[in-house]
């Protein structure tokens, strides 16, 4: 029951009691494959699980993930690779680009593929996103195996997200426990105060693990797989592959504090993911005993911040054995995560009422006050090309602490309104750090002209709201098409995105 706020003594109880009440999830859906080489030949929708006609996902009609994070290994490596982007990289970023989403980063470490994709609408919520790598294959020295991840402020808690591929074969264990500790000892970040892997609120850990089933013969494996139900099943009830999993090295090792120790796995209900003859259902059973190779483990700090609580739900974690062109099957999870503004956004809908409480005390309340901001960009019309344009933009929150972060250092970019990435830059124009006027700007106020007619100054009362202004020369709006003004940060940070707007002739 949520308590009666009118009745709370104090504002620092009533701040523990809410926010242990209240919040609303991040999605994170993962998706591992060892591709074997091959280039994409498959519908990505059902692997994505996404209804595109309702645009929703399979689970249950569940709202399309926030994020999706695309682990593969095996990516085929040729020196075009160097040039040109993945297959891969364009067939997800074709599926993406028509539900509006953007690819936040990726990061390639020969055969070992992470790509993160983002909702357009949630780009100004991550921050400090970084990129770590870690060879393993041949001593360190090659980077056939290994480690990528990508590391992320998300809303106020940090996400690190890993794709790995460790050593195979059924005799390598003891290699792979040491790829294990190598990778997590080896990558450090430096933009978001979480010196490594472990060290963030939440890790999310993909990828062809490669451990193997001990005590059994390829021949008694295969008989366990045909003898099972041909569905997976979700409650758990009865797992018709419990014998292989107390038999499977990555439980093994992980009870026995040797390596993945510091994570959780929801136990597989699926069937093995490998080894199958390329292009059938059929296992490889004689050369490779099946073995669940293909894993996803999470872990998070529940108690990393003073009155807030983190918490994670796994929605689903399946394998997708409707996909062929591999000798393993790709597996899938979704994820909610808790994240710090989730909870801001309620507790100030909740409070606003009241009167009592303003915005500074709600986010102290949450993480002493840290603050991400955003910048919000005045309606834009009547751009035309081969003319001086004006761009207004207000940030919140508007305070001073706020205000003085802004730098000239940032810059606002000029994207065409469906752009996929932050790389597909058209031109750019340095950020103005200092306020233009104190009140938003009219309809008029787009025509460089009228951009001068308030004076900075200061504001003159408590409530002012700041408002930013920059222009365009006619030498950058060069075509007529639909776009969109992008706020980025000295750091890479996206604080703003625009509406559409059309530059006509």
């Amino acid at each position: 029951m949520v308590p009666d706020l009118r009745s709370v003594s104090t504002h620092h109880q009533l701040m523990s009691d809410i926010l242990c009440l209240l919040s609303l999830p991040f999605s994170v859906q993962l998706i591992t494959w060892n591709v074997k080489s091959e280039q994409c030949k498959c519908d990505l929708t059902q692997l994505l699980d996404i209804d595109a006609d309702r645009l929703t996902t399979g689970a249950g009609d569940q709202p399309l993930a926030d994020i999706y994070a695309i682990g593969l290994q095996e990516v085929a490596f040729r020196p075009t690779a160097l040039l040109f982007t993945d297959p891969w990289v364009v067939a997800f970023d074709r599926v993406f680009k028509q539900l509006d989403y953007v690819r936040l980063k990726q990061i390639r470490l020969v055969g070992i593929l992470l790509i993160v994709y983002t909702k357009r609408h949630k780009l100004p919520h991550f921050r400090s996103i970084e990129t770590q790598y870690t060879r393993t294959g041949f001593g360190g020295l090659w980077g056939n195996k290994g480690g990528v991840s990508v590391s992320l402020i998300m809303d106020g808690i940090s996400l690190c997200i890993v794709n790995t591929h460790l050593a195979p074969h059924y005799e390598n264990l003891e290699q792979r426990i040491t790829d294990y500790n190598t990778i997590t000892d080896g990558q450090y970040f430096w933009s978001n105060k979480k010196p490594n892997i472990l060290s963030h609120d939440y890790v999310l850990w993909m990828g062809d693990l490669n451990f193997r089933i001990d005590d059994l013969t390829g021949d008694e494996i295969h008989d366990i797989i045909l003898n099972a139900p041909q569905t997976q099943r979700s409650d758990h009830s009865v797992n018709s592959f419990a014998q292989l999993l107390a038999n499977d090295q990555l439980n093994r090792v992980r009870h026995e504090g040797l390596a993945f120790s510091e994570f959780s796995e929801t136990e597989p209900t699926f069937a093995p993911t490998y080894k199958f003859f390329v292009n059938t259902d059929n296992y490889d059973y004689k050369s490779r005993k099946p073995a669940y190779t293909d894993r996803v483990l999470y872990r998070f700090t529940v108690n990393a911040y003073d009155n807030l609580k983190l918490d994670l739900k796994q929605l689903n974690y399946k394998s997708h054995p409707q996909y062929k062109q591999s000798d393993h099957k790709p597996v899938s999870s979704l994820f909610h995560l808790k994240t710090k503004e989730s909870v801001q956004r309620v507790l100030r809908k909740r409070m606003a009422p009241l009167g009592e409480f303003d915005s500074q005390e709600l986010d102290a309340g949450v993480d002493g006050g840290d603050q991400q901001v955003y910048v919000t960009f005045h309606p834009i019309t009547d751009w035309k090309v081969n003319r001086d344009s004006t761009a207004w933009y207000t940030i919140t929150p508007n305070n001073r602490n706020a205000i003085d972060s802004m730098s000239p250092w940032d810059w606002i970019g000029l994207f065409k309104s469906d752009f996929l990435s932050t790389d597909e830059l058209l031109s750019y124009v340095w950020a103005n750090p200092v306020p233009s006027r104190w009140s938003p700007p009219d309809s008029s106020d787009n025509s460089t002209q009228n951009a001068d007619n308030e004076s900075a100054g200061t504001s003159d009362t408590e409530n002012a709201e700041p408002w930013f202004s920059v222009q365009y020369s006619d030498q950058t709006l060069l075509i007529a098409d639909q776009f969109r003004l992008v706020y980025v940060t000295q750091n890479g940070d996206v604080l703003g995105i625009s509406e559409p707007f059309l530059i006509t002739n």
